[in-house]
């Protein structure tokens, strides 16, 4: 079995130098095997927002403690031998969760038909887009808005979906940022960070006799993704719309974090 060995004092250093998603890349492990190494040698580890770079009150690097007389040194299996330790989260759950979601916010669990009393970053994107349909010098500032790669005819759709999700999800009693990427930030308990992202999906036209290139359009489809470090989770137009998978989506959103601080 390949394995991948490590002191206490390496591995402190490294999970407060880089992100454990860069860690795992880097020695070809998994977050779990890095996670679980740190629980068993007692070496702190900080939280995800520590890791952005917009973050003013960042945590203070914790020191090892003193009084830790365990092991000194790990060995942690590479992925192709990494057994999965932690079960997925049961469909079962995560359907109990969005039915709770909905039962506790009727209002938000909906997306309407248009605008009401839009949250600030909403405002400032619709701006920026309808300046720009009239013309390229916008006044809004572009570091204000919030990216969404749809076409200009979907935008308003675009706007009406992620001004419900962020007022869903701040009726949880989470917090949204946007993040360097101009993408949305959920911020959990203050202690877990997910990067949430919506665009259309595009088709590929092959190029003509005598061009270079494929022409990308957009299609109508709409993709929203959640990624907290590896993990991914997309959901896509199909027979169910985006729009109705509000509960669903939150329910996921929620239950990752869950399983993240329960390491």
């Amino acid at each position: 079995m390949e394995k991948v060995n490590f002191t206490r004092l390496e591995l402190y250093e490294l999970v407060w130098k880089f992100p454990i998603s860069v860690i795992q890349k880097h020695y070809d492990v998994t977050r779990l095997g890095i996670k679980n190494a740190c629980i068993k040698m007692e070496i702190p580890v900080p939280k995800s927002t520590y890791w952005l770079k917009f973050k003013y009150d960042k945590e203070q690097k914790r020191p090892l403690s003193n009084d830790y007389r365990g092991l000194q040194s790990i060995a942690v299996p590479t992925k192709k031998y990494e057994i999965k330790l932690r079960s997925t989260t049961k469909f079962s759950t995560l359907l109990s969760l969005s039915e709770a979601i909905k039962k506790d916010n009727t209002s938000l669990a909906k997306v309407p038909e248009e605008l009401v009393n839009p949250k600030e970053i909403i405002s400032k994107t619709k701006d920026f887009w309808n300046q720009n349909a009239i013309s390229q010098n916008a006044i809004t500032n572009a570091d204000e808005v919030l990216f969404l790669n749809v076409s200009r005819e979907n935008m308003p759709r675009a706007l009406l979906f992620m001004d419900t999700l962020i007022k869903l999800l701040e009726s949880r009693g989470h917090q949204f940022e946007k993040g360097r990427d101009n993408r949305g930030v959920v911020i959990i308990d203050n202690k877990t960070t997910l990067t949430i992202s919506l665009r259309e999906a595009l088709k590929r036209i092959p190029p003509r006799v005598g061009e270079d290139s494929a022409d990308y359009v957009f299609t109508g489809v709409f993709i929203f993704r959640v990624t907290l470090d590896s993990i991914q989770k997309e959901w896509r137009d199909g027979k169910i719309l985006i729009e109705d998978q509000l509960s669903i989506i939150t329910a996921k959103i929620e239950l990752l974090a869950r399983e993240e601080n329960a390491f």
